[in-house]
């Protein structure tokens, strides 16, 4: 049985898409939830409508959402890794990222992903 080149592009493609949407799927992307301030553990301000966890990126898009680039944490937030496309605030109690914990009081944050 002959394999025409097309079905093979065709497969591999199919198997790149399915990688990207299950990366994509996992990370937190903030949206501010139809402008209901800038709360990190208001569940409306992320896409998928929940916090990130330890195991979430937490990515933050540009434009910013509504204009407001300001972002409170409360007593402890959690996240994997920071993405930010834009230039965000980041007022923290205490932001623990991947496994080793973060002090950052009033953090300013520009375009940069940190790990």
């Amino acid at each position: 049985m002959r394999v025409k080149s097309c079905d093979v592009v065709a497969a591999i493609l199919v198997a790149l898409v399915t990688v990207s949407v299950k990366n994509f799927a996992r990370a937190d992307t903030w949206d501010g939830g139809n402008n209901t301030g800038g709360g990190w553990s208001t569940n409306a301000n992320w896409l998928d409508n929940t916090e990130p966890t330890i195991n979430d990126p937490a990515i933050f898009p540009t434009p910013i959402p509504f204009g407001d680039s300001t972002i409170s944490c409360s007593a402890t937030e959690f996240a994997a890794s920071l993405t930010f496309n834009d230039s965000y605030s980041i007022g923290a109690n205490f932001l623990q990222l991947g496994t080793a914990p973060s002090q950052w009081p009033q953090a300013k944050l520009r375009p940069s992903t940190l790990f």
